[in-house]
Order: C-alpha cells, then sequence, then structure tokens
C-alpha cells in the first residue's frame, strides 16, 4: 500500500468516525448505558436511654438546668420528631417492639414480667434480618430481653457481639457478681468506675474495629438514667435545683451525652459519620418521682399519658437527610427496624407482620401520607389508650378519657363527655387492633 493510499484510507476513516458511522476505539456502543454507582449500605447506630424526661433534653422544651450539646448536635445533623412515640410505657415491652418492629402485643408481651413467657424469644429480631444483609453487629448495655434460657440472650438473638447486662437494673459504681457485665457469654470482674463509662468506651472500641470492614449495626441501649440515681461526682458537682434526685438524673445524662459525643466524634474520625443513620430515643417517658421532667406532656413512665409515651425522637445521616428539620408527623419506636432495613437494602420478613414504617420517604420530603393515622398502647387488659390523628382516647379502667392534642398536649381537659361518636369510633378501631393481639 503506497503512501497516496494510506493517506486516503486514513481521510476516509476520520470522516467515518465523525459521521458517526465507525465508534472511536475504546468508546462505548450507541446504545449502551453507564452503569449506576451501586449505594453504599450505611452504618446504623441504635442509641436508647431509659427512663429519660421528654424534656431532659436541650433540643426540645425543656428547663434551663439541661444541657446535652452532644445529643442536640443530632438533631442539629438531621430531623426531630415532636411526635414520637415508643410502643411500650415499661422497658421490656418498649424495647421488644424496637427490635422486632411490630406490637409486642403481638406476642403476648404487655408488660415487664411477660418476657419470662418467652414470647420474645420466636420474634425475628433487627440484627438478625442485617446479619443476612453482610452487617457486623453489635450491642452495647442493658438488655432485659430474656435471660432465663440461653437461647435468649443477646448473642443468640442477632448480635455478634455484646457488653453488658441482661437484667433490668443494675448500679453504677460497683462490682455486682449476681448482676454482672458480660462480653457475650463470658463474666468479666473489672476494676470498677462508671459503668455509663465503659459502655462510652465499648460502643467507640465497636466503631473503630468495624469502622473498616463494611457496614455495621451497633445497638447503644444506656440503663441510664434509670435508678439507683448514682452519678460521678465530679458531674454531681455541677448541678444544684435543690432537688437531689433531680440532680442526680441530669448529672447521669451528662455521662450519657459525653457518650454521645464520643460515638460521633468516633464516627467522624473513621470516615463513616456522613454514612451512619443515626437514632436517639429513650424506651418511654421519665420517672418523675426520680427526677426526671417530662416538661407539659402529663404523668410519665408507666402511664398511658403522654409523659408515658411520647419521648425525643432523633434521626440523622448526613449523607441523605437535610439537617436542621423539625417534624410533626407522628413516628414510633416501631419504624425504626423498617426504617434500618430499608436504608440497608435488606429484605424484610416475607412471613411475618411488621407494623413499623420506612421513616426515609417522610424525612426526605417524598410522600405527605401521614405515616401513622393511629397508634396503640396497652400495658393490662382493662387500661389502653389509642391516638388517631390528633385525638387521644384513654380507658383508665373505669371510665374513657379523650383529648385534643392539637388543643391540648398536656391533656388537662377531658372531653369525652361532649363528644360520644367520636369515642365509639375510637373505641372500635380498639377492638379491631386488640383482635389481632395476642
Amino acid at each position: 500500500m503506497n503512501r497516496i493510499t494510506m493517506k486516503l484510507n486514513t481521510i476516509l476513516k476520520i470522516t467515518l468516525i465523525i459521521l458517526g458511522l465507525i465508534p472511536m476505539t475504546g468508546c462505548q456502543p450507541s446504545h449502551s448505558k453507564p452503569k449506576q454507582a451501586k449505594l453504599t449500605q450505611p452504618n446504623i447506630i441504635i442509641i436508647m436511654t431509659d427512663d429519660q424526661g421528654y424534656a431532659d433534653v436541650s433540643c426540645y422544651d425543656h428547663s434551663k438546668e439541661v444541657h446535652t450539646p452532644h445529643i442536640d448536635s443530632i438533631a442539629r445533623a438531621g430531623v426531630r420528631f415532636t411526635n414520637g412515640y415508643v410502643s411500650g410505657i415499661q422497658c421490656v415491652p418498649s424495647r421488644a417492639g424496637l427490635l422486632s418492629g411490630k406490637y409486642q402485643q403481638r406476642y403476648g408481651l404487655y408488660s415487664n414480667k411477660d418476657i419470662f413467657d418467652g414470647g420474645f424469644r420466636d420474634q425475628i429480631t433487627l440484627p438478625q434480618v442485617l446479619k443476612k444483609n453482610g452487617y457486623a453487629t453489635g450491642m452495647v448495655g442493658k438488655w432485659h430481653l430474656g435471660r432465663s434460657v440461653e437461647k435468649e440472650k443477646p448473642y443468640h438473638r442477632g448480635f455478634d457481639k455484646f457488653y453488658g447486662f441482661l437484667q433490668g437494673m443494675r448500679g453504677y459504681l460497683k462490682y455486682n457478681a449476681k448482676r454482672p457485665l458480660l462480653r457475650n457469654g463470658e463474666p468479666l470482674k473489672e476494676k470498677f468506675g462508671y459503668l455509663t463509662d465503659f459502655f462510652n468506651r465499648e460502643a467507640v472500641s465497636y466503631i473503630d474495629k468495624h469502622s473498616s470492614q463494611g457496614p455495621f449495626f451497633l445497638y447503644v441501649s444506656y440503663n441510664a438514667p434509670h435508678y439507683p440515681l448514682e452519678a460521678k461526682a465530679e458531674y454531681l458537682k455541677k448541678f444544684n435545683t435543690g432537688n437531689p434526685k433531680r440532680d442526680a438524673q441530669l448529672a447521669m445524662m451528662a455521662s450519657v451525652d459525653e457518650g454521645v459525643g464520643q460515638i460521633i466524634a468516633s464516627l467522624k474520625k473513621n470516615g463513616v459519620y456522613d454514612n451512619t443513620l443515626l437514632f436517639f430515643l429513650s424506651d418511654h417517658g421519665g420517672e418523675t418521682n426520680k427526677g426526671a421532667d417530662n416538661g407539659v406532656l402529663r404523668a410519665g413512665k408507666n402511664t398511658l399519658y403522654e409523659g408515658g409515651t411520647r419521648v425525643p425522637f432523633l434521626v440523622s445521616w448526613p449523607a441523605r437527610v437535610p439537617s436542621g428539620k423539625v417534624s410533626k408527623s407522628t413516628v414510633v419506636s416501631l419504624d425504626i427496624f423498617t426504617t434500618a432495613v430499608a436504608a440497608a437494602k435488606g429484605d424484610m420478613p416475607n412471613d411475618k407482620i411488621i407494623d413499623g414504617k420506612d421513616l426515609l420517604p417522610t424525612i426526605l420530603g417524598q410522600t405527605n401520607v401521614p405515616l401513622h393515622e393511629t397508634l396503640f398502647w396497652q400495658q393490662r387488659e382493662n387500661q389502653w389508650a389509642l391516638r388517631h390523628k390528633n385525638w387521644k382516647l384513654i380507658n383508665n379502667g373505669e371510665s374513657f378519657e379523650l383529648y385534643d392534642l392539637e388543643k391540648d398536649i398536656g391533656e388537662q381537659h377531658n372531653i369525652a363527655a361532649n363528644h360520644s361518636t367520636i369515642v365509639a369510633q375510637l373505641e372500635t378501631l380498639y377492638t379491631h387492633w386488640k383482635k389481632e393481639m395476642k
């Protein structure tokens, strides 16, 4: 082939490329589509306190002595719910609902004592679902969901790693051989300091270890500020409200807030903060006779009033969730199960009823449809409550109480006598719900 022919061929090839009749070397064919980058599964952390008052977080309506800057930072980074609830008014029911994603009454768990009946042990738990989707799973803190038989313990219920105790309560300052700290199944006899500090240390250690190993799920289940009211001396000195119980509550929460700050700092240090879905809530309302403050809400722990059911409820995920949002949507702790699985791109259990809903479409502004029109609570056979839209109906065992929460968040004015039709309609909703429960 002479030079003239080669030159003509080169000119012809360039012309055809320009006209699009021959693809350029290394280019995709015109009919192909670029591959979509796979979304990274977020790390997921649930931080739950025990008996914390609704007003004992300073990003909510609070008294002047409350100061929780690190917990507040979750609200600044994400969403603060003003109508956030839990499914139980005692520790066991609330925690069972959280980890199963369903009303715990479905498996016969109404109060703390029902854990000994074993209904929870047959439920699929959130860590079990996340493990199937590639997550390492860890728990730090208070379990309180079964210890009678080995298979009830957290390291058999989906958690790869567990550091904490099995019972409902224990002291903060001394070693307790009858209620030992465990690392998985091994009792530990540590040189004792302050229990909340131990939990803070273990949570940070877990994050440091697993941040580079793929997605992880961590459940940090504080027993503070549940009694006994034992605080670190240096924090106790910071409070002087005139009520020793109140001072102890605030000092105990200062240690929790410190731990939340350490957890967030560890996430940032390890470069995973933006892609961590973080939930913060209390297991139920505060115990006011132990120094907790539920603010404008009526009563507290062990009651069906708002002070027993409504809790601080915060969610952040900097990579996806807009910061500094306040939502009036009615949400419940059961939603954490469904939201976590959805964020993990996981598969929900297809043979079980799940009552929780995915919070993300609401948080991201993708829907205006109410997440829950109706929520239910029941601890005793003849004592139950429900919220339907703005109406709150309570059966106190003797009569009905009806409140319009939009106008009367403190539940001071029982208007049942003036709205008998609404009472009957709400009672029917409860009757249908009750038929589905065990």
